[in-house]
């Protein structure tokens, strides 16, 4: 058996042990697991608000953590307490006793602290409609709604607690604009020539609007002839799993994306609009950095019947003209994909493969070197010399892959190499909160973590190091979950401060789109 088998076993066994102990499959007392496992508080608990949770049969992730608001009426050393109690929401597709809880539910919890729990649970995708950033975590490690007179003795424990006193709302600190002298030079170039490439954005989406009936409705119906050969053929598919494959390009869903809005991510574009003007009030430019649905990109691949501007998803650019509009940058990274796009053997996939939505080796480095022209307004003193870096195609497997197509076969991904011999140093902020010392700082969900096969050199910041010669800072600070809030996830991370002394603020996430 290979090493790198080996190693992905390991890494498996060890994330399955982990959700099987925190889910009570294997009791914490457990011969030689007692030492190394967290102690769980045992409380007493009301539920006060429930985050939605996405349907479990439709969700892009077959796994979802759930944000709810509680009151601890008995346990901790000080009641009643306001927390926040992580637990499943679904697993493996199937509804767990957290999204069958409701509001006002009296709970018995064994609770362990968010910051004891293993990695492997933080990076599940999360649930979290909360506002309340500044309440604990804690993890449900067991769960059981009170009913009958274990419910009424809770409720009579309740009312006996003295009155609490109301917290101030914790509110954003106010941060001044840097003044005129401390700016970096060049920065009124930087200001510019930021300014013009959004204004061409926003010339290129209106262009492309007029173009297709100067309505985002019209534009969706004048889709419909494409959207409906791609429903045929799924439904004449004769393939294993419903899909239609060509070349490098795989479809398994349709194309029925509406005129405008957004899928069950939900942004809030009061919430970006206030952080993009915290942002700019510290010298900080904010770059979004949204990777399309895969549907998006392999469906025009197809049809006869697609568009000859390959736009199958006018909300994508109905939300990138909202955001251009309030002064945030949002770039667009089809027309890069397109470009990248290759059916040579040799050349890497732009998405994985298979049914997993991420973005692949091709992908990673069509949008690093786009993201890389338009960072080239800062003039960044070069970390890396030209000569001192290069790339090259390997050959390599994905572990998604073991079901699907690809099953038993290498594809091609491009890897980063210092010439002189080894790799990159490392970016991302290590656990005992070590700053790297970088003008751009990198931070996202799933899609920025994502490599090959654990292969140093393949992620997304690897490449952007590549293209701009920066080392970069970046941080995964756990998927910001099926809402994108990009502030409440640093803050809640206790990551805010990381943004100091930055120029460039990159978020890199999947965008989720909806469906008619």
């Amino acid at each position: 058996m290979s090493a790198y088998r080996i190693r992905r076993i390991t890494q498996w066994l060890h994330i399955l042990w982990a959700g099987a102990l925190l889910c009570g499959v294997f009791p914490i007392a457990v011969q030689g697991a007692a030492e190394a496992a967290p102690q769980p508080i045992t409380a007493t608990a009301r539920l006060v608000t429930i985050s939605k949770v996405p349907d479990p049969k439709t969700s892009i992730y077959s796994d979802c953590v759930m944000m709810n608001k509680a009151t601890v009426i008995e346990g901790f050393e000080t009641v009643p307490e306001d927390i926040i109690i992580a637990c499943w929401g679904f697993q493996d597709r199937k509804p767990k006793g957290g999204a069958s809880c409701k509001a006002g539910d009296y709970l018995a919890l064994q609770l362990i602290p968010w910051e004891q729990v293993d990695p492997a649970i933080k990076r599940i995708q999360q649930a979290d409609d909360l506002d309340d950033l500044d309440l604990k975590v804690y993890w449900a490690h067991s769960v059981a709604v009170l009913t009958g007179e274990l419910r009424e003795k809770a409720v009579k424990r309740e009312q006996s607690l003295p009155a609490r006193t109301l917290k101030t709302p914790a509110t954003a600190p106010d941060h001044a604009p840097l003044p005129a002298t401390t700016l970096p030079p060049g920065a009124e170039k930087a200001r510019r020539l930021r300014a013009a490439a959004m204004q061409a954005d926003k010339a290129r989406i209106a262009a492309a609007l007029q173009r297709n009936g100067g309505t985002w409705e019209e534009w969706a119906k004048r889709l419909e002839p494409f959207r409906a050969d791609i429903r045929q053929q799924l439904q004449a598919s004769t393939s294993e799993w419903k899909v239609l494959v060509h070349g490098k390009q795989m479809l398994g869903s349709p194309v029925n994306f509406r005129a405008t809005g957004l899928g069950s991510q939900m942004f809030n574009l009061e919430e970006i609009i206030r952080f993009n003007t915290e942002l700019r009030a510290r010298g900080i430019d904010w770059v979004l950095l949204p990777v399309p649905i895969k549907s998006a990109f392999t469906s025009v691949f197809f049809s006869e019947k697609a568009p000859k501007d390959r736009i199958v998803a006018p909300n994508m650019y109905w939300l990138y003209q909202q955001l251009l509009e309030h002064d945030i940058e949002a770039l667009d990274l089809l027309p890069a994909f397109h470009a990248a796009a290759d059916d040579s053997p040799e050349t890497p996939y732009i998405y994985n493969f298979n049914r997993d939505h991420h973005w692949s080796s091709g992908g990673r480095m069509a949008a690093a070197r786009a993201l890389a022209e338009r960072l080239s307004r800062y003039d960044f003193t070069r970390q890396y010399p030209l000569d001192a870096l290069a790339v090259q195609t390997v050959m390599s497997r994905r572990d998604e892959d073991a079901g699907s197509y690809l099953k038993g076969k290498a594809y091609p991904v491009f890897q980063v190499v210092r010439k002189e011999g080894g790799n990159l140093p490392p970016g991302r902020f290590t656990t005992d909160g070590a700053v790297v010392d970088s003008p751009i700082l990198l931070a996202g969900d799933s899609m920025l973590g994502e490599q090959a096969a654990g292969m140093p050199g393949t992620s997304f910041a690897d490449y952007l190091a590549l293209a701009t010669g920066v080392h970069l800072a970046y941080l995964h600070p756990g998927p910001p979950g099926f809402r994108v809030r990009f502030r409440e996830t640093l803050t809640r991370n206790d990551q805010l401060k990381l943004l100091e002394g930055r120029r460039v603020f990159v978020w890199v996430f999947f965008l989720d789109i909806e469906y008619l």
